[in-house]
């Protein structure tokens, strides 16, 4: 092999997103009016905290980085502490390895930066049962039917691990990809990568951990005995008695009052208690798998940061990390610059984003984004047709990360990048076909339509939330009129809504298709 093809070799055996980093403010594309205010702050080398919105892709951590490079040079590495939700989060991140960061200072700097990327990312879907109520008379409901103003919620003591009453209420949190959880009693539980449960340590109080870090076979703390919740008689649902509603008591030959749930006598452990760490049960994890991407919801606590879900698992909540670091940030200002990303300012609490300039970040547009692929292959010396160029742009929906990734990837399948290798690599579905699809729906014909889809979803292997995806991207590119365009939104729209909710993606997407050929029959 010559030099030459060593050095292209070791050139593709790099990751391109790294290695096409932008390494200053002036280098970024796309987002010029926040470029043009974070270097007016360098100029200055006078930062305030900074909150960056936005979705993946589009430059927020590149210009957190673009900023400590050009403020410390080449030792910005030790003035800037990175946090990732995708591998460091909650309340003991915030108390510790951010404090101990910000406490010290070397090498003559005013201040250093600590940047918390994803800060918004804990959360569960709507639908979630948890345990509402005092621990004497506990009540299950869904999450999403918690109070926003709070109201009575068990928690579990950090010191002795007994459950106690405190408050919470209910914090919206946007939208997130969520994974299932099941234990090996059959349980399962649904949450974000980010959302932490607990395990119990060597000293036996329970440590919290992500859902990310889980395996299968790990063991997290169980509450189910202690709180008082199991299975309806009738239907099968958890409740805090014998049966969940007066419908299934009705359906049971019991002289339990149907529209009561059990009296317990009040919480015993409280009472009995020596002031030492009770022994808290575990239930093992099974397996962990990807379900879906929805609505999600968390509760903030008053006092102790953790609630539990129905079926007795203990769980975490964000609202004390954030009031940590807004804490942390009130002490350290005079050393230390907090750079917060996430998706979703809404996310954050108030007094966080009131101490922040708040800098909203778009998706890119489809100029920056070709502009950038181009250079990339003339840099790596690779053939793109230029059908393969739009189909890049069109994949990245304005996440340059992902144009990136999809470059380096098809270059990999062939000598030339073309507008197949980018679809089959990338597992999205031509625009000419979702058209194909839609407009034959359209003329009424629903067979020919759900054939379409079949072959979408069955040979080509793409996703039905893809598909909803790239119909809502592309409807009004597919020159239709603007009632049929109506139509198609509004199909879509409930879609979406009730694949959300968990309801079958095929059967969802068949329907969606249905009502479009009976309106085009009409």
């Amino acid at each position: 092999m010559s030099e030459a093809d060593a050095d292209a070799r070791a050139g593709r055996d790099a990751v391109w997103i790294e290695k096409y980093r932008p390494q200053t403010l002036d280098e970024v594309v796309g987002q010029e009016d926040n470029v043009e205010r974070l270097q007016s702050y360098v100029k200055r080398r006078d930062l305030p905290h900074m909150l960056f919105s936005g979705p993946a892709g589009v430059g927020k951590t590149t210009c957190s980085t673009a900023i400590a490079r050009e403020l410390y040079g080449e030792n910005w590495g030790d003035n800037f502490l990175e946090l990732n939700a995708s591998d460091e989060r909650g309340i003991d991140v915030v108390r510790d390895r951010i404090k101990s960061f910000a406490r010290t200072s070397f090498g003559g700097v005013d201040h250093r930066i600590i940047f918390l990327d994803e800060a918004d990312a804990l959360c569960v879907p709507p639908g979630t049962e948890v345990v509402t109520g005092y621990p004497s008379s506990p009540e299950v409901k869904p999450i999403e039917e918690v109070q926003d103003d709070g109201e009575p919620i068990p928690s579990v003591d950090f010191e002795t691990n007994e459950i106690q009453s405190d408050k919470g209420k209910l914090v919206d949190s946007g939208v997130a990809d969520f994974f299932e959880l099941e234990l090996e009693d059959g349980r399962t539980i649904l949450a974000s990568l980010g959302h932490p449960f607990f395990v119990v340590g060597e000293d036996g109080k329970l440590v919290e951990k992500e859902l990310r870090e889980l395996s299968p076979g790990d063991e997290i703390a169980d509450f189910k005995d202690d709180i008082g919740v199991s299975r309806c008689e009738a239907c099968g649902d958890w409740t805090a008695g014998r049966f969940c509603s007066v419908e299934c008591g009705a359906r049971e030959d019991s002289e339990l009052p149907h529209h009561e749930h059990y009296d317990r006598e009040e919480f015993e452990p409280a009472i009995v208690s020596d002031g030492g760490v009770q022994t808290v049960e575990t239930a093992t994890v099974r397996s962990i798998g990807y379900s879906h991407r929805g609505e999600a919801y968390n509760i903030t606590m008053e006092d102790t940061p953790n609630f539990m879900l129905a079926n007795g698992i203990l769980t975490h909540n964000t609202s004390d990390a954030q009031s940590a670091l807004r804490r942390t940030m009130e002490q350290f200002s005079n050393n230390v610059r907090f750079i917060l990303s996430c998706n979703y300012s809404s996310q954050i609490i108030d007094p966080i984003q009131s101490r922040c300039a708040v800098f909203r970040f778009s998706p890119l547009a489809d100029e920056a984004v070709e502009a950038q692929v181009r250079q990339i292959a003339e840099e790596e010396v690779i053939d793109v047709t230029e059908d393969g160029i739009e189909a890049l742009v069109y994949v990245a929906g304005g996440d340059m990360r992902k144009a990136i990734n999809g470059l380096q990837a098809a270059s990999m399948s062939g000598d030339t990048v073309t507008e197949e290798a980018v679809f089959e690599i990338t597992s999205t579905a031509r625009p000419e076909d979702i058209r194909e699809m839609v407009d034959l729906a359209l003329d009424g014909d629903f067979t020919a339509a759900r054939s379409r889809l079949d072959t979408l979803l069955t040979e080509e292997g793409i996703a039905g939330g893809d598909i909803i995806d790239q119909l809502h991207r592309t409807v009004w590119e597919f020159d239709l009129s603007d009632a049929a365009a109506v139509r198609v939104l509004d199909r879509v729209g409930e879609a979406d809504y009730r694949i959300t909710e968990g309801a079958s993606e095929r059967i969802q997407l068949e329907a969606l298709l249905a009502s479009l050929a009976l309106d085009g029959r009409d």
